[in-house]
């Protein structure tokens, strides 16, 4: 689900392709590497966003700046896996439509209630909810991890249901 159009982008050659057939701008490196600089690349950004909640209330400005870098480094992480061109026509793809929405409807009100009410409680429900949806837009550019984190859930839960 969400996979099956990139799975060959995933191949284990040192460089991807575009869709123009061209290699894609970003930089070459193996299926594994890419991977893994976007893992790291992903977990920097999102714990700057998690960090930035330490600022919550005491300083907007602060709170916004590694707010902003953070997203922008979760967003940046799934260039590794697609390249440039390939991820921002892929952002509206019907696989992560309700994702991307979500994710930049709640990017855009956690931004102005951090600025226009300075309310820590409010913002940070804008930040939880702008969290799951980054992380969710961005897990669909890895074969099947949207499908096992959904089944690790299932599993879970199973007693509950």
């Amino acid at each position: 689900m969400g996979w099956s159009d990139n799975t060959e982008m995933m191949s284990s050659d040192s460089h991807v392709k575009s869709s123009s057939g061209g290699e894609c701008d970003c930089i070459k490196l193996s299926a594994s590497q890419k991977i893994v600089a976007f893992g790291i690349t992903f977990g920097i950004g999102f714990l700057m966003t998690i960090f930035g909640n330490i600022f919550l209330g005491k300083s907007s400005t602060t709170f916004i700046i590694l707010y902003v870098l953070g997203t922008f480094m979760c967003i940046f992480s799934t260039i590794f896996i697609v390249g440039v061109r390939k991820q921002f026509k892929m952002m509206f793809a019907k696989t992560r439509l309700w994702a991307t929405i979500v994710f930049l409807v709640a990017f855009i009100l956690t931004i102005v209630i951090a600025f226009t009410t300075h309310s820590g409680g409010l913002t940070s429900i804008f930040l939880f909810v702008d969290s799951i949806a980054l992380f969710w837009y961005c897990i669909s550019y890895i074969p099947f991890a949207r499908d096992a984190i959904l089944g690790c859930i299932k599993a879970c839960f199973a007693c509950c249901f």
